[in-house]
This record gives C-alpha cells, structure tokens and sequence, in this order.
C-alpha cells in the first residue's frame, strides 16, 4: 500500500453518510482507477485525456484512492487531497453536492483539482454509489 494513503485506510464512514456504518469502513482496498473523461476541458486548452496521459501509475492510484475517500467520507467542501512524492503531481477532490438518483442511489458532484507535470487542471464530476458499494464517475 502506499504509504500517503496508509494513515486514511480504516476510518470510519462519515457520519450521517446513508448506507454508511459507523466505525467500519466501506471502501475497498484496491480501488478501480479513476477514469478522467476524454472530453473535460482543462485550463490552458487541453483536456482531460491530456493531464492523464501526463499521470504516472502511482498517479492514478493515488487520485483514484482520494476520490473514494472524499466521497465515502468527506462533508460537502472538504478536500480530500493527494500527492506523489516521486512524481511531484498533486490533486484534491472536493464534494460539492450529496444527492440521491431518480432511482435512490446516492450520488454527489464534485469538483476535481490536479496538478500534473506542472499544468494545473480543475474538472466538474458526478460520481454514484455502484451495486458493490464503491463511488464510480458518472459525467
């Protein structure tokens, strides 16, 4: 496990949180890599697609762990950040906005910040609960 996300693992789910339970955590320990939509448009006039090709391995690991966590645990505005000490790249996802689906999954919008190979980029997401209990992006 790397060691940035060592002190995260095992916290308990936040409070309030629907389908959470208080002092177990939901979130697995391998996580489904973030996918950054080829799409987003990113300051500066490249994309999403463009900042990840730029991302390391570690990278997206590392930023996939993050979003799992603010989702999973993080109030509406509080960051939950990363960082790649051998790479230098840095991100944070804030949730903006906890929700519930037509169909009563629970969603949230969330604001994605990254620093990659020194382009800073800031993406609007949706991610939902999936049936195996893990945040998944939707837009």
């Amino acid at each position: 496990m790397l060691p940035i996300l060592a002190g995260v693992i095992g916290q308990a789910t936040a409070p309030g949180w629907p389908g959470g339970q208080p002092g177990r955590c939901r979130l697995p320990l391998v996580v489904a890599v973030l996918v950054l939509g080829a799409c987003a448009a990113a300051p500066g006039g490249g994309t999403a697609g463009d900042i990840r090709r730029n991302m390391t391995s570690d990278d997206r690991h590392i930023a996939a762990m993050a979003m799992q966590i603010a989702m999973e645990r993080r109030a509406d505005h509080e960051a939950s950040t990363w960082t790649n000490g051998l790479s230098g790249n840095h991100g944070a996802v804030v949730p903006r906005q906890s929700y519930r689906s037509p169909t009563g999954v629970p969603c949230r919008r969330f604001e994605e910040r990254m620093t990659v190979s020194g382009v800073t980029a800031t993406f609007e997401r949706t991610a939902c609960r999936d049936d195996a209990g893990r945040w998944t992006t939707v837009t």
